[in-house]
């Protein structure tokens, strides 16, 4: 086999990377480079990727926004309900003394209605100062 010689070698990247076509009214060839064309689809699948992209970032904020409306919306019902039970946690020791304070006035009325002579064990207990003043200790 015989070496293709050096115009050969040329016309056969020539080919590769232009087009030749012939423009049969005026007669004469043009050579359109195919790397234009691809460049122009190179560029125009770049603005696609980054037009693609950018809507994706648009719905992905629009959903973090729905999520945080949802979220703003649950903390508010949170803290109503946390005073909520802090007004009960009050009304619940408010309701427990008044309980109580029934109750003993409860026994100390029973007490004073069927023993009204019978003192208190902790009343006989306490002296009067005159007392502390006769019997010092």
């Amino acid at each position: 086999m015989e070496k293709p010689d050096a115009a050969e070698q040329g016309n056969e990247e020539t080919k590769s990377t232009h087009s030749v076509a012939s423009a049969k009214s005026s007669g004469k060839l043009t050579v359109r480079s195919s790397a234009g064309c691809s460049s122009r689809s190179s560029a125009s699948t770049r603005a696609s990727m980054e037009a693609a992209r950018a809507q994706a970032e648009v719905q992905a904020a629009k959903a973090r926004l729905a999520y945080a409306e949802k979220e703003m919306s649950i903390k508010i019902e949170k803290a109503r309900l946390e005073a909520s039970l802090d007004v009960l946690n009050l009304q619940k020791e408010a309701d427990a003394a008044v309980a109580k304070a029934e109750v003993m006035e409860a026994a100390a009325a029973q007490l004073s209605i069927s023993e009204p002579k019978e003192e208190l064990p902790f009343l006989a207990q306490q002296t009067t100062p005159e007392e502390k003043v006769m019997n010092p200790i």
